[in-house]
């Protein structure tokens, strides 16, 4: 009944990117076209990041388009590239920064810029293997406080400065991680350096480039160019468990890794001998022709270094060797130095030393455990004739292996003797109950760097330890020392599984942990109540090993939890853990449609069936070009389901997802099948439905909601359903009826309690309606107030959205309005502005939707496309450095919406609302009433030079007023 179109492209071109050898890189940067030209990387330049400094750049010369499609795009090897897609958009030329011919390598790959000011360019990656390629990108300063954020969409946002001029030619750089965070005008936590790099990415890609303030009030963002780099040769073996180089693994690890698809078997080698694991010595081949990706190497030595590769075997018919790299990790030492501790002293620190915390903090010790002897770095206390004591606190009980002690050891001490001599050690659990560890002499200090000396703590359990001094070196009024540390055998359950405080676990969960060095077994409390666990009342289970299954968990739900490691054979024979926690997601997703891409086999419409092919089906999921999920209208996230209904004249459009197997949907005490809806002001209404296993539920509202373009949250009883509730295998949206038009779907989720409905539509009356533009061939004031507007050159009266009527037409040259409203203006405290906007939105950045004011330093507008590409509302007496303002988060899509504004006079507040969802909120310093009697009243026309607005205007109304937000969705069209 209906051909969907689909995109047919070229991608890049002659061999792909999974092949023999070496990992590739592919490098581009952007130039001008003539070759030579400054920033026209030539093959001998080498250029990038220190480690992937490579020739064979690839420039690119053109805006907007796809990397390769009228050249040739090259490894940094040479060969040419296939199977991968680079597109840029961007609203920016291409720039050269300076004209200076001499200019090589680095210097070149950062004179050729994307200059982004405020708006947004997007590269998009398509096809890359991203499990063994990462992306770095480059930008440059030329002298002032230029920042960039580079975001991949749905993932992390980079922040980065270029430095003063160009690089070094070694191309040094600083990598910025995710936890960089900047805000306008504060560039405090930013550092200077030029490329940051994203690892770990997968699917096609979409980063949006922009420019961000970076202090001086400029913002501007010089983009250089971007490596795509090559982590690993494919056939080789990666992703190692434990991770290379890491510290601390467990003495029971099991090796792992991701082998290649190619991979018949693998030869493990496995030695604490780098050499001969590197050269694949048969002495450390452990595991030869081995065909899973695990290796238990059984219980490895306390914190001893090994090293692993393996070695990929294909099968026939060449039998082909692929030899990974060498990984490496570090066993966890026996002991662990105490972290919390506290010191204090019963004598007074000698004048101008520090206090009792010095011989805990650190200072002095360096390399090889010699501690240093500046006085500066140790403690000095004045007898008094009082016992003169030492008291290290720790933060809970632990179980101590040694104590390391460096006594007070400046240059002198050797003649001095202010170091402690005889001491009696003690210990408790609690600072009633004191226990003798014994009498010692602690050595005296050389003069010199020194390594200390330990005392044997022989597994004492311990909370507190006192020294008790009773001599020193010297026979002097003073006791010294330079530094402590106590070391711990781990016997707590630790590193907990979800981790502490974690959430949105899923509901179907396990605990795990990292047992504690002595534990037989493992008592597992867990509850929602965190004084059960706490006391010991909770007690859940006890188990062997160091996981735990837990029961189906319910939605929206914190768990508490630890774990008591038991050993009888021990004393004390128990330890508790910490309490830890972890809360559920307030609700299971059943479909977001953020996953579905432009990929045969990944298309929205081949998870949804609709009515393709199917006369008696008048559905159709997806646009009919990519991309064909919706990109713009969205309730969250990137991506909802177009669907329209009523194709061919069908009387039912359905739309049916068939889950892979059959689920629960009452699972974590889920009751209620959320799913949120929005219909077009063009639709002609019809019955909207679900079908769970076939069972039919009709939504109980207005059939016209189907043509209000709002987002609608639609709330369906499991309980309905009945059994089929607990067995899902298919869900089907539809409607049913003669109407027809264009429905969008978006997050489908089961809840076990439903989040609030909006406010109520409610109908704001005329009582407080002060002027309203109908556009019925004249801006009459069908308020009756008598404010009729004027149409000037350029605008003209057309048919508007359905049901209202004609509109307002603009043509985007000179079309504008003019209002005689100053009198009105100056009289509002509180008002609200609302209107339908059909903008084309094709640009026309700063267009405006409605200005009033007298100049450019008094107005208010709107604008359906602001720095950045937003939604804007400003108001102001002050010209634009006095404004105050919100944005939306995107600028207004085109085609038919809803556009309206609040200011409250009382709260000194302002709020914009889109579609009748409200989109930004916060404080204004400016009433209407402050802008005076306004003498320039336009719709569609700017107080500055801006663009004209592109498009129409219907239904303008002006309230003396703040309409709440069920009032605004009943002008929207919920009723």
């Amino acid at each position: 009944m209906f051909e969907r179109r689909r995109l047919l492209g070229v991608l890049l071109c002659v061999l792909c990117l999974v092949g023999s050898g070496s990992a590739k890189i592919i490098s581009v940067t952007f130039a001008h076209a003539t070759s030579g030209s400054p920033g026209q990387m030539e093959p001998t330049d080498l250029a990038g990041a220190p480690g992937i400094r490579v020739a064979n750049w690839n420039n690119l010369t053109n805006l907007n388009r796809t990397l390769g499609d009228d050249e040739a795009v090259v490894y940094d090897d040479g060969p040419a590239v296939d199977g991968i897609g680079i597109s840029i958009d961007t609203p920016r030329n291409w720039s050269n920064r300076d004209n200076n011919n001499s200019y090589q390598n680095d210097q070149i790959m950062y004179n050729g810029v994307i200059d982004c000011f405020n708006d947004i360019t997007t590269l998009t990656l398509m096809n890359v293997p991203f499990d063994q390629y990462d992306v770095y990108f480059y930008m440059r300063d030329d002298g002032a406080s230029r920042a960039g954020s580079f975001t991949l969409l749905g993932g992390p946002t980079y922040y980065l400065r270029g430095t003063t001029g160009n690089p070094t030619a070694d191309g040094e750089g600083y990598v910025l991680s995710t936890d960089t965070t900047m805000t306008a005008g504060d560039n405090a936590s930013i550092d200077p350096g030029n490329y940051a790099v994203f690892q770990g990415l997968s699917g096609d890609s979409v980063f949006e480039i922009t420019a961000v303030n970076a202090g001086d009030g400029t913002m501007r963002n010089k983009w250089a160019g971007f490596q795509i780099v090559g982590t690993v040769d494919p056939h080789s073996s990666r992703k190692p468990s434990p991770a290379d180089e890491a510290t601390d693994v467990s003495r029971d690890a099991v090796l792992s890794w991701t082998g290649s698809q190619y991979t018949v078997t693998h030869d493990v080698y496995f030695s604490t001998d780098f050499d001969d694991v590197a050269s694949a010595s048969p002495d450390a081949l452990v595991a030869p022709g081995q065909d899973v990706n695990v290796y238990d190497p059984g219980i490895l030595t306390f914190g001893q270094t090994y090293y692993w590769r393996i070695v990929e075997v294909n099968g026939p018919p060449d039998f082909a060797r692929y030899e990974g790299n060498v990984w490496s990790f570090e066993v966890e030492p026996f002991t662990y130095p105490v972290a919390n501790v506290t010191a204090s002293a019963s004598i007074p620190t000698t004048a101008g030393n520090g206090g009792p915390e010095k011989i805990i903090d650190g200072s002095g010790l360096g390399a090889n455990d010699l501690h240093s002897i500046d006085d500066a770095d140790m403690w000095l206390g004045d007898v008094t004739g009082e016992p003169a004591w030492l008291l290290y606190d720790f933060d809970r009980v632990y179980k101590l292996h040694e104590m390391r002690l460096w006594n007070y050891d400046i240059n002198l001490e050797p003649y001095i003797g202010f170091g402690i001599k005889d001491v009696t050690i003690e210990y408790a659990v609690d600072a009633d109950n004191w226990i003798a560890l014994g009498d010692f002499e602690i050595g005296r200090g050389p003069g010199i760097p020194y390594a200390g000396m330990s005392i044997d703590l022989d597994g004492i359990a311990a909370q507190s330890i006192r020294i008790n001094i009773h001599s020193n070196w010297g026979g002097q009024n003073r006791y010294g020392l330079s530094e402590v540390r106590f070391y711990q055998i781990p016997v707590y359950a630790r590193e907990p599984e979800p981790a502490d405080g974690a959430a949105d676990v899923g509901i179907n969960t396990a605990l795990s942990w990292r047992s504690g060095r002595e534990a037989a077994t493992h008592q597992v409390y867990f509850s929602t109540d965190v004084n059960a666990v706490a006391d010991g009342t909770a007690l859940f289970d006890s188990v062997a090993a160091s996981t735990y299954d837990l029961p189906t968990l319910d939605l929206g739900t914190t768990y508490c939890w630890r774990i008591v490691e038991v050993n009888e054979a021990e004393t004390p024979t128990s330890w508790a853990s910490n309490v830890w926690s972890f809360s559920t997601p307030e609700s299971v997703l059943v479909d977001g449609f953020e996953d579905y891409t432009d990929d045969a086999g990944g298309e929205i419409f081949s998870t949804w069936a609709d009515g393709y092919n199917d006369n008696s089906n008048g559905s159709q999921v997806g646009h009919d070009n990519p991309p064909y999920a919706e990109q713009v209208i969205v309730h969250s996230g990137a991506q909802s389901m177009p669907m329209r209904y009523g194709q061919g004249g069908a009387t039912t459009s359905e739309a049916t997802m068939t889950l892979p197997a059959p689920a629960d949907w009452t699972a974590g005490g889920a009751t209620t099948l959320v799913l949120y809806f929005r219909g077009d002001v063009s639709n002609a209404p019809g019955q909207l439905f679900v079908k769970i296993n076939g069972i039919r539920v009709d939504y109980p509202g207005a059939a016209a909601s189907l043509a209000a373009p709002l987002w609608t949250q639609w709330n369906i009883d499991l309980a309905a359903l009945g059994n089929a509730a607990k067995n899902v295998s298919s869900m089907t949206i539809g409607v049913a009826g003669s109407g027809s038009g264009l429905l969008y779907v978006d997050d489908i989720r089961l809840y076990r309690e439903a989040p609030p409905q909006p406010e109520p539509p409610v109908n704001p009356g005329t009582a407080n309606l002060v002027a309203l533009y109908t556009m019925e061939d004249s801006l009459a004031d069908a308020s009756g107030h008598g404010y009729d507007g004027t149409a000037q050159v350029g605008a003209s009266f057309a048919q508007g959205i359905p049901g209202y009527g004609k509109a307002l037409e603009l043509d985007g040259t000179s079309g504008h309005a003019t209002l005689p409203i100053g009198p009105l203006v100056q009289s509002l405290s509180s008002a609200t502005f609302a209107t339908w906007v059909n903008w084309t939105g094709s640009g026309s950045q700063w267009c405006r939707v409605f200005d009033f004011g007298s100049s450019t330093d008094v107005y208010m507008f709107a604008t359906p496309n602001a720095s950045g590409g937003t939604l804007r509302f400003a108001i102001t007496t002050g010209s634009s450095g006095a404004e105050s303002q919100l944005s939306s988060g995107s600028m207004l899509p085109g085609g038919w919406h809803h556009v309206a504004a609040t200011i409250d006079g009382a709260a000194m507040t302002m709020a914009l609302y889109q579609d009748g969802e409200g989109v930004a909120s916060g404080p204004t310093e400016t009433l209407p009433q402050d802008l005076g009697n306004t003498t320039q009243n336009y719709l569609g026309r700017s107080q500055w030079a801006d663009p004209y607005l592109p498009g129409s205007i219907d239904d303008f109304r002006i309230y003396d007023r703040v309409l709440s937000a069920g009032e605004i969705r009943y002008l929207v069209g919920d009723r």
